[in-house]
């Protein structure tokens, strides 16, 4: 609701930003402002660049898949 809320104000519609956080969600879980993320790094004593490094081309990689079978599908509109 926050997000379609402040996506109307530009005329975006909610199923659009639905669809639009849905595929960044694979880049998101990366961020540092994720706790579960910091979390599982200080417990694995990894430095947050290293994992930077390994994790997000990753997260970018899928979401581009994701995106493409999206609009493959029909989806999302080309």
């Amino acid at each position: 609701p926050v997000l379609a809320d402040a996506a109307s104000d530009y005329g975006i519609t909610p199923v659009e930003i639905g669809r639009a956080s849905i595929v960044g969600q694979p880049v998101h879980m990366t961020s540092p402002l994720v706790p579960a993320t910091l979390l599982l790094i200080s417990l694995a004593s990894v430095d947050l660049a290293d994992f930077h490094k390994k994790v997000i081309w990753r997260g970018a990689v899928l979401a581009l898949v994701m995106l493409a079978v999206a609009v493959l599908v029909g989806a999302v509109p080309a």
